[in-house]
């Protein structure tokens, strides 16, 4: 079985390999080309989407979140030389790429409608994102944990680590697993400070700190979670 190390190391050789394969055939158009490369990336990488999946998934067997989704085409559309930014809400990330003086959003999750090229339906995209809810995002109803902001951040490439140790606290959270969640967070939190990490963080240190059970009731109340789930970066 392959270690941490040698699975990041394939998948930066499998990524190296697949640009170059891509960029031998490059059209004359960026937004063409753009609009390739985003195709072919989820036909090569992506088999089936699974929240909170972790990067070892995406290598072994293809199976990718948004966030794990979005940190595989920023790291080809890096290598390719595109410029582009990455965008994180409450509730999601996506692209945003620069060609031929145009914007595309790149919803990464969506390897058959998710190249958009319409100025009138990026807007719209990036609305909903903002200001929907996990049931609205997810076509679910669901318990979930509201923060009391609006995100609507750029992230850089070298925080993306810091965001996928956080959705996977955001993962023991929901299981319950305490002690998890909260080294995961402190992970998360050193390289990435978002103000998420401190919404959960309050209410798993008050469950892995022994405290009265009215007390911890109490303070269950104020919070408003009780058996609700953190969501973080779903489709």
């Amino acid at each position: 079985m392959c270690t941490k190390i040698e699975q990041q190391s394939t998948l930066k050789d499998k990524i190296k390999v697949f640009a170059n394969q891509v960029d031998k055939r490059r059209p004359k158009s960026q937004l063409r080309f753009l609009q390739k490369v985003f195709y072919k990336t989820h036909q090569k990488f992506l088999e089936e989407y699974k929240p909170y999946s972790s990067i070892d998934e995406l290598v072994e067997t293809g199976v990718y979140d948004c966030l794990t989704a979005t940190s595989l085409y920023s790291s080809i559309l890096e290598i390719l030389g595109f410029n582009f930014k990455i965008v994180e809400t409450n509730y999601h990330i996506f692209i945003l790429a620069y060609v031929d003086g145009k914007e595309v959003l790149l919803e990464t999750t969506d390897g058959f409608t998710g190249f958009i090229s319409n100025k009138e339906e990026i807007n719209n995209r990036i609305i909903k994102y903002q200001n929907g809810k996990p049931s609205t995002l997810l076509g679910r109803s669901s318990k979930y944990l509201e923060y009391d902001f609006h995100l609507l951040n750029e992230v850089q490439g070298y925080q993306l680590p810091g965001l996928i140790y956080f959705n996977q606290a955001v993962k023991e959270f929901n299981e319950h697993n305490w002690l998890t969640c909260r080294k995961l967070l402190d992970k998360s939190n050193k390289v990435y400070n978002s103000p998420r990490v401190s919404e959960i963080m309050n209410f798993v240190i008050m469950k892995t700190t022994e405290k009265s059970d009215n007390q911890m009731k109490q303070e269950a109340d104020i919070r408003s979670l009780g058996d609700e789930e953190a969501v973080f970066y779903e489709h």
